[in-house]
């Protein structure tokens, strides 16, 4: 999110994006006019990447209540989408700045160089060389797009994952009250039935 790793037959080494245009040979590889820009979207990337990992625990954490029939109710399945909408808008922003902003000012297809390195145009000069300039995904950007999968299809399994009926049904819920009040006043009258068996058991023990 900071730097590109420049490699070659013998070495590799990382070049900041703010490093981009005092560097020698990243003419090469950035037109001079472009050589801020991955410097000026840098600060988008992290924020991208930081939203995305904030909004991952609260929606492991829903995901995890609503595996329980006590806890999988309506406002957690609210909760489950919108974080995974959070995260997946923190994914996009890194996609799209770093595709289409920074990746972007690099060279793309044929390029011609000059003897000394210089990009030239074709026919403009003897002993040009020609460069074909081939971007490829790499590991960072392979687990970028997996993680936007995962979060996809949880989004999506919590939007088409129904709760229990009574979290959506009045009338159920009128049922379960009224069954809850009917246990609470039927209580106490057991709990004094079972201490009145313990005090005749304990009476008999004593005679």
């Amino acid at each position: 999110l900071q730097a590109v790793l420049v490699s070659s037959s013998s070495t590799a080494s990382p070049i900041p994006y703010d490093e981009f245009c005092d560097t020698p040979g990243m003419e090469q590889l950035v037109p001079p006019e472009d050589c801020n820009v991955c410097a000026d979207v840098s600060l988008y990337l992290w924020i991208g990447m930081l939203v995305a990992m904030v909004a991952y625990l609260p929606t492991v954490a829903s995901d995890c209540l609503r595996l329980h029939s006590s806890y999988d109710v309506n406002c957690q399945k609210t909760v489950a989408c919108f974080w995974s909408l959070i995260s997946l808008a923190g994914y996009g922003l890194v996609y799209h700045y770093f595709e289409y902003v920074c990746l972007a000012s690099f060279f793309r297809g044929p390029v011609m160089y000059s003897a000394n390195g210089i990009v030239v145009e074709e026919g403009e000069s003897t002993g040009v060389v020609k460069v074909d300039f081939e971007w490829k995904l790499g590991t960072g950007q392979i687990c970028l797009y997996v993680g936007f999968f995962l979060k996809a299809i949880d989004l999506l399994c919590n939007c088409c994952l129904v709760t229990p009926a009574i979290t959506r049904s009045r009338k159920e819920q009128w049922e379960y009250e009224r069954l809850s009040e009917q246990s609470e006043v039927e209580a106490p009258p057991r709990k004094r039935e079972n201490s009145e068996e313990e005090e005749d058991s304990s009476s008999s023990s004593e005679d």
